[in-house]
């Protein structure tokens, strides 16, 4: 009869062996009578385990004869080369016991080819994640802990194994990585509970603890400083009277002693014999000696305190450790404590319990003797008494007055306690009393220091108001007695000669002065704005004197335009403003010809004193004029700054041969003709300085 196998109950039954690269198993007992279904198809189970319900089998073939041998057509394996490029695995399994051979994705061990950080379940015969080998527990080895951790290090924060410094090892079992599966994988003083796969404190005869611990119950243990197991395991130290027990260098000793006791003698024989909370040679701590000044000392509660204080003393700041501090026959503790000896204005003494006065401040005095009220009196100051007199200043007895007003004693002087009106103590010398009348003191007008200034005049003060009278030449411009005259009238341009005559600008003067002359003063220019010149210096005109646009250049100069033949002319006008020879003015005239004798171009010169002049030239290069041409222009033969006040070509006498031919007169020296001019340039200019603006005409002809 067919019998149905779980995989891996059939696996643990089988016997297997290597033949001819493949794994082999058997029944153990049994038939071998093969059931019919086929590899991998589903019982009632989807997984392979020992639990629930059946599970889903790995169909090993069909004998029919219930010989062994696998069945034709069946699927089944003999070696790994049959399970070549077949989806269910590359290793093949074969029974031994007549039952089918099938392949598998991975055999257990000792076959399991998983790869690192994997193992071969040997119910599914599949890889699964988790560690096979320790190896796969080491740094780089995978998550062998088939925990979903990222490597070894994952898992040794999960089983603890870093906290006691093991390397993690492999639970076969469990296939996960753990700090250790026996205690051989612990450190000395630790064993490892299997359960949790973790090194716990422990030791055993096998596994013993470090070199300076001893396993005493299974726990190791510093047999030099445990009271419990003091120089052997199971001495345990008595307790001390006071005290707990304690061990050191394995003798048993002291531990700690109870609070408020002490073993002041270091004796372990009497525990802590010492009461630190009442002893007064050890008050609160061994050694600590309760001695304090002034009075008899005892110790409560762990502190000193004062039981007694010496006769003439006592504890008035209420701190033990200063004792009784305070001696009864001072000043500020007479007779008991705080009670002080206040004297009024001076300082005290204490005898037998009384206060005396001692002395007086600095402007005090015991002027009436009685120590009741100190030093009653204020010899350093005070107001003044009957008949306006202060009775004891400096000393007791001396008195103090004032003409025109009342006394005061300050720092134990007399002195100008007020004055009366209008008198005032300017000079605050106390023998003249109040010696200024400040209704008429130039010195102290309206009150002391206020003195009627006399810059630039004379000063009177009248009703306490100053006021002054100027001196020619000053001026008292603001109104303010209190400066003065404070104006200088013959250089201030603000007040020039007189108070609020200002030296005002123009737009052709940019800055101006006043000029002195004895005690008075008069405006002048200063500076004139750009192309403007003071020629006349008469401040009524300003800058009168403005110049043209003519340029002062040949190269710059203003083009006139042709002259026409005809009796008409053509005039032009302008300004030599600069001082001496600076300023000129050039013009660029052209003239009509023809080819008779009808034209005569001319240029005429006007001025009102003949200081200007002009000169003609017939070509300008650059800026320089060439060509000097004097013809019929009077004295002035050649380019010698004579200048000219007039220029007019014409053909009679010397000028005859600039006639234009024909019948003109060959030049006998050149055998050429002289060119009448078409074209001139005029230089206008100054030759000589004037004092004014200097206007011209020109009068243009043909």
């Amino acid at each position: 009869m067919a019998r149905s196998l779980s995989l891996h109950r059939l696996f643990a039954r089988a016997s297997m062996v290597v033949a001819t690269g493949a794994v082999a198993f058997g029944c153990a007992t049994g038939d071998g009578t093969e059931e019919t279904q086929l590899p991998y198809d589903a019982s009632t189970e989807t997984g392979l385990d020992d639990t629930g319900a059946e599970d889903a089998s790995i169909d090993l073939g069909v004998d029919s004869g219930g010989d062994g041998a696998t069945d034709t057509g069946s699927g089944g394996c003999k070696t790994n080369a049959d399970c070549a490029g077949d989806p269910k695995g590359k290793f093949c399994l074969v029974s031994t016991d007549g039952g089918k051979s099938f392949c598998v994705p991975c055999l257990p061990p000792p076959f399991d080819e998983c790869g690192p950080g994997t193992f071969c379940n040997d119910t599914t015969y599949t890889c699964e994640t988790g560690c096979k080998t320790t190896a796969d527990c080491k740094p780089g080895g995978g998550d062998a802990g088939a925990d979903g951790g990222a490597d070894a290090a994952d898992d040794a924060a999960e089983t603890g194994a870093a906290e006691t410094g093991v390397s993690l090892v492999c639970d076969s079992i469990k296939h996960r990585c753990v700090g250790c599966v026996a205690d051989p994988d612990c450190p000395s003083g630790f064993l490892c509970d299997r359960p949790s796969g973790t090194c716990v404190p422990g030791c055993t005869t096998t596994h013993p603890c470090p070199t300076d611990k001893d396993c005493c119950s299974g726990s190791c243990v510093d047999t030099k400083k445990d009271a419990k197991h003091c120089g052997a395991c199971g001495n345990s130290c008595p307790t001390p009277t006071n005290a707990s027990a304690g061990c050191s260098a394995g003798v048993c000793g002291i531990g700690t002693c109870n609070s408020g006791y002490g073993d002041c003698n270091s004796s372990a024989s009497d525990g802590c014999e010492v009461n630190l909370l009442a002893n007064k040679d050890n008050c609160g701590a061994c050694g600590t000696v309760c001695a304090l000044a002034n009075a008899t000392a005892a110790c409560t509660a762990g502190a000193c305190t004062i039981a007694t204080c010496n006769g003439g003393y006592d504890d008035c700041d209420k701190i033990a450790s200063t004792g009784c501090e305070t001696s009864l026959k001072t000043e500020s503790n007479c007779g008991v404590c705080g009670k002080l000896c206040t004297i009024p204005n001076g300082t005290g003494s204490c005898s037998t319990g009384t206060c005396l006065v001692s002395g007086c401040s600095t402007g005090y005095g015991d002027c009436d003797g009685l120590p009741a009220n100190g030093c009653e009196s204020n010899v350093a100051g005070g107001t003044p008494g009957p008949g306006n007199t202060i009775l004891n200043c400096g000393t007791c007895g001396t008195s103090c007055a004032v003409v025109n007003g009342t006394p005061i004693c300050a720092a134990g002087s007399c002195k100008v306690g007020a004055c009366t009106a209008p008198y005032a103590d300017c000079n605050s010398t106390y023998s003249d009393g109040c010696e200024s009348n400040t209704t008429i003191d130039t010195s102290n007008c309206g009150g002391c220091g206020k003195v009627c200034s006399s810059v630039g005049g004379t000063a009177s003060c009248a009703a306490s108001t100053c006021s002054i009278a100027c001196t020619p030449g000053r001026g008292n411009c603001d109104g303010n007695a209190a400066n003065g005259c404070e104006v200088d009238l013959t250089s201030d341009k603000n007040n020039c000669n007189a108070c609020g005559a200002v030296c005002a600008t123009s737009s052709s003067v940019t800055s101006t002065t006043c000029t002195p002359s004895g005690t008075t003063g008069s405006c002048a220019v200063a500076a004139c704005a750009s192309g403007a010149y003071d020629r006349d210096k008469l401040f009524s005109n300003g800058c009168e004197c403005l110049a043209d646009s003519v340029g002062n250049t040949c190269s710059a100069a203003l083009d006139v335009g042709t002259i026409a033949i005809g009796p008409g002319t053509t005039t032009r006008t302008g300004n030599l403003a600069g001082d001496g020879d600076t300023d000129e003015d050039w013009y660029k005239i052209a003239f009509q010809t023809a080819a008779d004798c009808n034209y005569s171009p001319s240029i005429t010169l006007s001025t009102s004193d003949a200081s200007a002049k002009m000169q003609v030239f017939t070509s300008c290069t650059g800026s320089s004029p060439t060509g000097f041409f004097t013809c019929g222009g009077g004295p002035e033969p050649a380019n010698t700054n004579a200048g000219l006040d007039s220029w007019k070509f014409n053909f009679g006498g010397g000028c005859e041969e600039a006639r234009p031919p024909p019948g003109a007169d060959p030049t006998p020296a050149t055998g050429s003709f002289i060119t009448t001019p078409t074209t001139v340039w005029v230089r206008v200019y100054r030759a000589k300085p004037a004092s004014s603006c200097y206007p011209y005409t020109l009068t243009i002809g043909n």
